[in-house]
């Protein structure tokens, strides 16, 4: 069974998870341009988006995990170790801190590559500097591989205020994720937006944008107290408004587009992703971002529980001869995650007969 599309030699491949969350290990192969999850709940959707964009990295990432999930960021309490054990122990499969995580991406070298993370429980905890919570070398290592690279071995300290990571890089290609209740924060829209307009490359983006949400007649970046943030231009307005005022559902399809093309040959997670849209707009929605995804060849891995969503998705990439890889996440025995792989026939074909394939 394959799930790839043509050009797929530019995008990863093939994964492999051991002991990350729910997976013990689990595999996918033959991914294709545009990718979706499917599954019930607690089946590992999220966790499968989070593999990956922790293998992307920097492993900085895996600092946000915690407050998308819903954890307060916030440290309380003296005992160090213990509130840096809890930072990281729902990471490792079981909670099992003895075994050591990999997720390994391949693909093309630009798209190729490994992390392992390790926790030595072992280690010493000697303080930093004195404190009511105490700063010291975080046990946890994060181990990245990339071909023709050597291997950069990436470790933490731990603060009162959180932590600062050492050995820390960034390589292409870039991720973004977009959970299912964020979308992304405004700085990182202003950076986006901002490098696509020094390149002059702004404005078939915004005209994309203005075929979906008419009342958009333009994007701006606006400083107040200091404060730079994207505006939309609009003649439903006097002035020109904060984008994040607007709605939740426009911000979210503003903030993917810029994603996806402010970073030609990247890859971008979107979690839930009918989540603030209007189900008419499904269809276009979902042909802006193949439209999008092709022309700037970034992969897209996105889960969705919507049929409607789906049928969408059917109609939109029919319309632009779009393959569509599609994965279902299931609980198996002893409640280990399975992942299944479907080729777009199939799924389209299921779909057209109405019969369930969430």
């Amino acid at each position: 069974m394959t799930c790839a599309s043509e050009g797929s030699s530019q995008l990863i491949r093939d994964v492999e998870i051991e002991n990350f969350r729910c997976f013990e290990r689990a595999e996918l192969h033959d991914c294709g341009l545009i990718n979706v999850i499917l599954g019930k709940n607690a089946s590992g959707k999220t966790a499968l988006l989070e593999a990956l964009f922790l293998a992307l990295g920097p492993a900085e990432v895996a600092t946000r995990f915690r407050p998308w999930r819903g954890y307060d960021l916030a440290f309380g309490g003296t005992n160090s170790l213990e509130l840096d054990r809890q930072m990281w122990r729902d990471l490792f499969n079981d909670f099992d801190m003895t075994k050591e995580i990999m997720v390994a991406l391949k693909g093309n070298d630009e798209h190729e590559r490994a992390v392992k993370v390790r926790y030595h429980a072992g280690q010493a905890f000697t303080p930093i500097q004195p404190n009511a919570i105490a700063a010291f070398p975080s046990p946890i290592e994060f181990e990245y591989t990339r071909p023709g690279d050597q291997v950069r071995i990436v470790k933490a300290n731990f603060f009162a205020n959180g932590y600062q990571f050492n050995g820390n890089t960034e390589a292409p290609p870039e991720g973004a994720f977009f959970t299912s209740n964020n979308t992304a924060t405004n700085q990182e829209n202003v950076e986006r937006f901002s490098r696509l307009s020094l390149a002059r490359k702004d404005s078939e983006m915004v005209s994309i944008i203005s075929s979906e949400f008419e009342f958009i007649r333009g994007l701006d970046v606006l400083s107040f107290g200091g404060v730079p943030a994207l505006h939309i231009d609009s003649p439903w307005y006097a002035e020109k408004r904060p984008l994040a005022s607007i709605s939740a559902g426009v911000s979210k399809f503003v903030s993917i587009l810029l994603a996806m093309s402010s970073m030609p040959g990247g890859v971008v997670l979107i979690d839930e992703i009918e989540n603030g849209f209007y189900f008419d707009r499904y269809e276009t929605i979902w042909g802006s971002i193949i439209d999008v995804a092709v022309k700037n060849k970034v992969q897209v891995f996105a889960s969705s529980h919507s049929f409607e969503c789906l049928e969408a998705l059917k109609k939109a990439a029919a319309a632009r001869n779009q393959e569509v890889g599609f994965v279902r996440t299931s609980v198996g025995a002893r409640g280990r995650v399975e992942l299944d792989q479907f080729h777009t026939d199939s799924i389209f074909t299921a779909i057209s007969e109405g019969r369930e394939i969430r």
